[in-house]
């Protein structure tokens, strides 16, 4: 979630707070609701409008989670040098 999240902002998808798109927030929050509620909301609303707007944002070719924004993509780890 934090790397979909932080990718996002790199790549700059957020608005000027720092948040993205209400459709991806959607597909974020219900793939990783397991690990993050949002606070302004109650939990039970939070479900309900995610569970509404997820299929749009599919719809419209938004993902929960972008190998293209992978740290592996973004900052692969080089290979240590092997000591003989």
């Amino acid at each position: 979630m934090i790397e979909t999240l932080f990718g996002l902002a790199q790549t700059g998808h957020v608005n000027a707070k720092g948040m993205p798109n209400p459709l991806q927030l959607a597909l974020t929050a219900s793939e990783f609701s397991d690990v993050i509620v949002f606070r302004r909301q109650p939990p039970s609303v939070q479900r309900v409008v995610f569970n509404a707007l997820a299929p749009i944002a599919r719809r419209r070719g938004y993902r929960a989670t972008y190998p293209s924004i992978s740290r592996t993509t973004l900052a692969p780890r080089t290979q240590s040098a092997r000591v003989s």
